[in-house]
């Protein structure tokens, strides 16, 4: 399974969030939406996200977005190598 959080580096909901995960060992990649090249992996698939907000947290597992304002739900409910 591949997780990845975009957040930024000040915002309090990513960290609580990366937090979290880290608690429920979940492993996950960290990606930053200030840098260059993670800003313009997420525009290329802002197609997907369709009226979903696009502020920090976003979580991603395994290509997929977890609908926005359920991550930490989606977070507290993982169990294991799970889809979403």
């Amino acid at each position: 399974m591949n997780v990845i959080l975009y957040s930024t580096a000040t915002c309090p909901h990513c960290k609580q969030l990366a937090e979290l995960m880290n608690e429920k060992k979940i492993p996950f990649t960290p990606k930053f939406l200030e840098d260059t090249d993670t800003m313009i992996e997420m525009l290329m698939v802002g197609s997907t996200r369709n009226s979903q907000r696009w502020n920090p947290p976003i979580l991603s597992v395994d290509g997929r977005f977890v609908e926005a304002g359920t991550e930490a739900e989606w977070i507290e409910n993982f169990e294991g190598d799970e889809q979403i």
